[in-house]
Formats: structure tokens, C-alpha cells, sequence
């Protein structure tokens, strides 16, 4: 039984009329409680006959597209005689937003080491076509266990390793010694000096064939030896592997770009997630005006024309799998045709498509080599790799965590997604008219942070010396032991959810489905927007998770005494959480709900 005043008088229809403030109050509370919604409307209709009910609909929906706060218990007429908490919505729920369920049995950094260094060990072992996912805290050494392997000369296979970006490579290559391992460039590492901006274009625009030549052209120009090998190399990756009997290094992109015959001569090592990092987030799309034009030019081949009109045809936000997927690279010849910047050639590769708006989103077949691998990272999730590679055999090494040497402080009051920091900043009543007045005001709740970490769009308003976005913080290790600051919940737009989803045969409208409930991911109990189907919302919760882990971890906290201050509402595993109003000035720290009513469509 929910101990609200309010609440129980509106529901039962005893006792007092309740205003129109008094509804609206209870309003912005129960959006955050599953069921609450339809209870709400019910009594409307029950108690409140002379209501409208499909305007109260509309603006519920109002209120929760613009990620409304739940009004405080200070403006009840109740205040004073109810057994309250600081809002409804923790009243009614009789608990903290953010709850922890699981269990904190934390070891020593040193043991936890120990534990990954065996489960590598054992996993090099292994002679099976096996994914091994190695699970380690970010910080907790895993670089320095395969370097170690390769120095140690041990095994049969030389050793693989992939690393999300070029920038790492270099920082490993120089820590192993360029005389200890093989190094396969990738497009960032060559010295494409006044022709690198074309050659990319070539490379978007599908045609491979004329980046290559144009590379051919660059490798000419080169006179240092160890800069035309890199050419070399580059160009004919395939033939190097297969001669050399030294440990290679290349980044993930390379490692799936090759044969499986090339990869089953090494054992592989990944470092950091793959998946996240290079598979699930390539979104790619397609003008659909581009895409009428090649049907007028009528360059395709009949299955491919059909195809097209096929997804021109498609309702908003409907996907469709690619049931004519080649696998093979697209004629060049019939790209130099369509005369577009559109990289038709992925497009026609793309394993899922969505209609959305001016353009097919589409997906790239997600695939990993058939070959044994073994991935070490912070953020590997077993359940997400067994939906994507059910026929695989997949081998998960539980490592236990160590405790954080370092503080990670959370404060959840507001999501600070994207679209939320825009409306605090557009809200014509807000304190915070501009975004550098509202991280200023973010950051007086800190204590020394020297860096920043925020979404792309918003970086340049952080008032640190060095700043970073979410989407580009692999490898990143310049801020360890420094105090940090993350701004932001990086939510991903809801077509990738879906296109993702929908690639392993789950189908679920955002429309319907995507709105604030109560979910559970790796022992925390909380609420934010996601999606009524399971396995969907737990695609989405995993790419949220993976991209926070990231950014907690630039200052390396597992091993340095540094802080990181988190403001989001989606928990940081070893996160205080600090449940204070931060926007809110210290003499009105409950708000007034009276700012939430002026100029909205309810008087």
C-alpha cells in the first residue's frame, strides 16, 4: 500500500476535489511508474468525468518527450500530514530511483590480475574454433598480459592482436618494440600527403579500385624504405600473413577485412570489445533520392533494382533484411556510373535497412572471423554475443572485480541526454540560457576536474583544458590519475536499436514501445527510456553501458587516486550516487511546481 495522500485521494475518489494543479502534480510523477499511467487515466474517468481524457494522453506524452522531472512533495497540499519522501514517485515506489540488487564481492587489483592473466592462459590453450570473452576492468593491466605472451615466444601460432585504432597500435608497437612484432598498417598510418581527403572519398563512395591506384600513385613518391613497405604491406596484406612466423599487429577494421584461411595460421587476441567498437554502431545511409536516380539510370542488376523499390516502398521506420546479400565487392565499373557520393557499394552489401525520413538507414552484416578469438575487455556482455552468434561456441572466463583505488561520484537527478541538456538550455524560464552557464553550474559541484567528457556537439562549451565526446575515447590514456567530469546518458538514436534488433528477427515500433520504464542491467534497478521487449532493451543498455564504461575509465581509477563525476541516470558500476537537485540554487533546493505550469498547453 503507497503511503501518498494525494495519490490515494485521487484513486478513490474520497475526500477533496483535487485541483488541476494537484493533477498536474501527481502527473509528472507517475510517467515514471510502470502502470501509473493507465491508473491515472482510469480515475480521470472514474472520479473526474468532465475531464478530457485524450488531452490528459497528450500531454503526458508532452511531458515525457521533454523528459519533465517529477515535481517535488514540498508543493502537496499534503506536505505537512503525509509520510512523504522528496517526490512522488519515490514515495509511491517506496524506494530510491537507482537501487543495487547485486552483489559487491570485490578482490584485491592484484588477485584480479592474477584471475585474468590464468583465464588468457587458459583460453591460448584452447585448440577449438571458440570465442573466448575475457572480461577486465579497464586499467587492470590486460595490455601488459599480451605483451608479455608475445615476448614469452611460447606458443605454436604466433600471436594476433587487434586493437580498435591506429593511435593504439603505434602506443602498443612502441611498448613491444617494432623488432617484436609485425605491423600491418591501416589507412590512417600511410603518408598520403595532399591525397588523403580524395582517397577517403573513394573509400566512402564504395570504389576501391580507384583508392588503390590512387595509392599506388602516393607509394611512388615515397623514397624512405621503411614508408614504402608500409605501403606494400597495406596493399597486399594477405601475402605478408601468410609468410610471416612473427606476431602481427592491425587494427579490428583489418582483422575484418580478411579470410578466415589468413586468421586460422594465429592465435587471436582482441583487445577491447569488438562488437561494440567495430560492428554494432556502423550505421551507414543512403539519400532515396540517390537511389531513385539509379533506378532511372537502370545500371543494376534486376534482383538489386527490385531490392530498391522494394525499400522505397517501405512505411517509416519499417525495416527489412537484405534476403540478396553479395558478399563479393560491387562491379567499380557500375559505381562510376550512379555518379554519386553515396557509398552504393555498402549500401548494396548492408544486411538490414530501415526507412527513415530522406534516407534508408541501413546495417552491415554483423559477422566475426570463423575462427578461434580471444577478446578482452571491460565491457564484454555473454548474453549480447549469444544473440548475435547463436551458432557459435562461446567461452565466458568470469573474472571477479576489483574496487575502484579511485571515487566515481554519480549524480542521476536528470538523464542529460542529448535532447534534455537542449531543453534546459531553450526552456525560456531556465537559469541556464546558454550551455556554458549550465556546465559552469555542473562543475561547481566538483572538485578539481581537469578534464571533460560530453556528447560531439556540445564539447566545445566544457570550460576544461581538455575535453573529450563520447563516441572517441578508445585507447585513450593521457588522463590517468587526473579528475574528470562526464556529462551526459549516450543514448543512441532509436532507428540503430532497432535496425540491430530487428537483424536478429526482433521487430518492436519505438512509437509504442520506447517511453520511461523500470529496467534492470548488471544488478541496478532504475528508470529511463527504453523498450518493453527484453532482449531489445538489453541491446540498448549494453551500447549505453559499454560507452560510460569508456569514459569512466580515462582516468584509470582502478589503480590511480583520482575522481570522476558522472551526471547521468544511468548507474556506473561502484558508483556513490549523490541524489541532490544540482540545478536548483541551495535556497530552493526542492523546486516549485509553478515553474513547471507557466507557458505550457495546460492553462
Amino acid at each position: 500500500m503507497c503511503s501518498c495522500r494525494l495519490w490515494k485521494e485521487f484513486v478513490s475518489g474520497d475526500g477533496n476535489i483535487l485541483s488541476h494543479r494537484d493533477k498536474f502534480l501527481l502527473a509528472t510523477n507517475i510517467l515514471y511508474i510502470v502502470g501509473f499511467e493507465k491508473d491515472f487515466l482510469d480515475a480521470l474517468k472514474r472520479n473526474y468525468p468532465d475531464s478530457d481524457r485524450n488531452k490528459w494522453r497528450y500531454n503526458l506524452n508532452w511531458m515525457r518527450d521533454r523528459e519533465y522531472k517529477p515535481a517535488s512533495c514540498s508543493n502537496c497540499k499534503y506536505c505537512n500530514s503525509c509520510n512523504h519522501r522528496s517526490n512522488i514517485v519515490e514515495t509511491l515506489k517506496g524506494k530510491k530511483l537507482i537501487t543495487f540488487n547485486g552483489n559487491h564481492d570485490f578482490v584485491s587489483v592484484d588477485e584480479s590480475f592474477k584471475q585474468i592473466s590464468y583465464e588468457l592462459k587458459e583460453a591460448l590453450k584452447s585448440k577449438k574454433d571458440q570465442i573466448h570473452l575475457i572480461s577486465g576492468q579497464t586499467g587492470i593491466g590486460k595490455t601488459s598480459l599480451y605483451i608479455d605472451a608475445i615476448n614469452s615466444g611460447k606458443y605454436k601460432k604466433p600471436l594476433l592482436i587487434a586493437v580498435p585504432t591506429s593511435d593504439l597500435k603505434s602506443e602498443l608497437i612502441q611498448r613491444i618494440g617494432k623488432e617484436n612484432i609485425f605491423d600491418i598498417p591501416s589507412f590512417d598510418d600511410l603518408p598520403l600527403i595532399g591525397r588523403r581527403f580524395d582517397i577517403q572519398q573513394y573509400y566512402n563512395q564504395g570504389d576501391f579500385e580507384k583508392a588503390r591506384q590512387c595509392i599506388i600513385e602516393c607509394a611512388r613518391d615515397v623514397c624512405e624504405p621503411e614508408e614504402l613497405n608500409k605501403f606494400r604491406v597495406y596493399l597486399n596484406p594477405q601475402i605478408y600473413l601468410e609468410q610471416t612466423s612473427s606476431c602481427v599487429i592491425m587494427t579490428h577494421a583489418r582483422l575484418l577485412s580478411l579470410p578466415d584461411k589468413i586468421l586460422k595460421r594465429f592465435e587471436i587476441i582482441i583487445d577491447e570489445d569488438i562488437l561494440y567498437n567495430s560492428i554494432l554502431v556502423r550505421v551507414g545511409s543512403i539519400k532515396i533520392s540517390t537511389l531513385k536516380k539509379i533506378l532511372e539510370k537502370n545500371y543494376l542488376s534486376y534482383a538489386k533494382r527490385e531490392m530498391i523499390q522494394d525499400l522505397l516502398a517501405l512505411k517509416e521506420k519499417k525495416c527489412c533484411i537484405n534476403r540478396d546479400y553479395i558478399p563479393n565487392e560491387i562491379d567499380t565499373r557500375i559505381i562510376k556510373r550512379c555518379k554519386t557520393n553515396d557509398n552504393i557499394a555498402e549500401f548494396l552489401k548492408a544486411g538490414c535497412y530501415m526507412k527513415l525520413d530522406d534516407y534508408i538507414k541501413y546495417l552491415p552484416p554483423i559477422k566475426l572471423p570463423k575462427c578461434k578469438m580471444i577478446i578482452l575487455s571491460a565491457t564484454l556482455d555473454q548474453t549480447i554475443y549469444e544473440i548475435f552468434f547463436p551458432t557459435r561456441n562461446i567461452i565466458y572466463h568470469e573474472v571477479k572485480q576489483a574496487a575502484y583505488t579511485g571515487n566515481l561520484i554519480q549524480y542521476p537527478a536528470y538523464s542529460m541526454s542529448r535532447t534534455a541538456i537542449k531543453n534546459i538550455v531553450l526552456d525560456e524560464n531556465s537559469d541556464y540560457p546558454t550551455l556554458s552557464m549550465l556546465f559552469e553550474k555542473i562543475i561547481s559541484h566538483t572538485n578539481n576536474v581537469v578534464y571533460g567528457i560530453t556528447f560531439k556537439r556540445y564539447e566545445e562549451a566544457l570550460p576544461l583544458g581538455y575535453t573529450l565526446h563520447f563516441g572517441n575515447l578508445t585507447g585513450t590514456d593521457y588522463l590517468s590519475g587526473k579528475n574528470g567530469i562526464i556529462i551526459g546518458t549516450p543514448h543512441f538514436p532509436t532507428y540503430l536499436y532497432e535496425l540491430i534488433a530487428y537483424s536478429v528477427g526482433i521487430s518492436e515500433k519505438s512509437k509504442n514501445s520506447y517511453k520511461n520504464r523500470q529496467v534492470s542491467y548488471k544488478g541496478y534497478d532504475f528508470i529511463m527510456m527504453s523498450y518493453k521487449n527484453k532482449i531489445l532493451q538489453k541491446i540498448q543498455l549494453y551500447l549505453i553501458s559499454s560507452e560510460l564504461e569508456q569514459a569512466v575509465g580515462r582516468s584509470r581509477l582502478l589503480r590511480t587516486n583520482s575522481t570522476v563525476y558522472v551526471f547521468s541516470n544511468f548507474p556506473c558500476n561502484q558508483a556513490t550516487f549523490c541524489n541532490i537537485d544540482y540545478l536548483k540554487d541551495a535556497d530552493d533546493p526542492e523546486g516549485n511546481i509553478d515553474n513547471y505550469l507557466i507557458n505550457t498547453m495546460f492553462f
